[in-house]
Formats: C-alpha cells, structure tokens, sequence
C-alpha cells in the first residue's frame, strides 16, 4: 500500500492540517502527523494522506512539525499546486477533522492503539481504503492486483527499525515512573 500511495500524489485543491495520534492527556506521547486531503471544486474530499514526519523535522519536546517537515510533506505527496497548509493550532478544515477522528478511532477500536513503529503502515492502509472508497473502486480487486505487482515483504524488513520519535518514559526509566509523574500532577490540584 506504501508503494502504491508513492505514484499517487495529491492534486488539485490540496489543503493540509496538522494532526496528533495518541492518548490526549499524555501530550509529550503523541504522534505529531501530517494529514493532506485533495478537494474538487464544490469542496468534495477526493483524496487523502496521512503520514507521519521524519523525526529530524519534529521538536521532541513541543511534539510540533517543523516547517522543513510540513514542506518535506508537500514536496514528497502532493503536486506542489494550490496548496493550503494550515498552521499547527488554527481551525482544521471540517471534512479531515472528520477523516482524522475517524482514524483515530478505527485505530484505537480495531487495535487498541498503535505503536509509532508500525503506525505508518495503518495509517496507509486507512487511507488506501478510503481513497478507493472515494473512488468507488472495489477493494479486492485493487488489493489482488497490487498483492500480484508488489514484491513480497520479508521480515526482516517488516521488523528493521524505523525513525521514530523517542517515547517519553526513557526519559524516566520506565513508562510506570513516567505515568506516576502524571497521576502525582493530576492530584496535586
């Protein structure tokens, strides 16, 4: 699904918004992402991205792509026209808050979350899924085709490490030091 995402870039109307991944109440944990959605003229959703940065683009400590990473994004996933990036904190175009909630959802739901390593991978299968949707392709003919043209993915590669933000609790030696700092912040007030 990565392979196929890569020979299709977003055209058209291109809006994108920043996005996080992970629980709410532990911000230094969350995911920082990128998500890029493709809009017709009467602002239908028409194509959609979502994807993590590289780590060199993030500060680890805010959890905020840098410019360099939202411009890696446009560079790498879309067509490079009329496109409308959003700032981190501003009002999110309603059509990806959508998209974004949904995901969040279906990743928390299905999987009960997912690790950084590993969420790039769901996150292209969401989107694959959606985009064909889009498009009202059936999907099992789409995933044959590409399951018959994409060489086969040993695991070692499935297993490699990846650039991913470090998780907070190295910082404290475990993750249960690292909740208990903020069960002891939470009933301090």
């Amino acid at each position: 699904m990565q392979r196929a995402d890569q020979y299709d870039p977003l055209s058209g109307l291109v809006r994108v918004n920043h996005m996080k991944y992970g629980y709410s109440y532990y911000q230094d944990a969350q995911q920082p992402l990128l998500i890029g959605g493709a809009f017709n003229e009467p602002d239908e959703l028409q194509h959609v991205k979502i994807k993590q940065p590289d780590p060199a683009h993030v500060n680890p400590q805010s959890r905020r792509i840098a410019k360099s990473g939202v411009q890696a994004f446009v560079d790498e996933h879309t067509k490079g026209l009329n496109v409308s990036v959003s700032a981190p904190i501003a009002p999110r175009h309603p059509h990806l808050y959508h998209i974004e909630k949904k995901v969040t959802s279906w990743l928390n739901d299905t999987f009960h979350g997912i690790g950084a390593k590993h969420l790039q991978a769901y996150l292209d299968e969401y989107c694959f899924r959606l985009n064909l949707d889009f498009r009202q392709i059936p999907i099992v003919g789409q995933l044959l085709q590409w399951c018959a043209i994409t060489p086969t993915l040993i695991y070692d590669e499935l297993t490699r490490d990846k650039p991913v933000l470090a998780v907070p609790w190295h910082a404290w030696g475990s993750k249960a030091k690292w909740k208990g700092n903020y069960l002891s912040l939470w009933n301090a007030g």
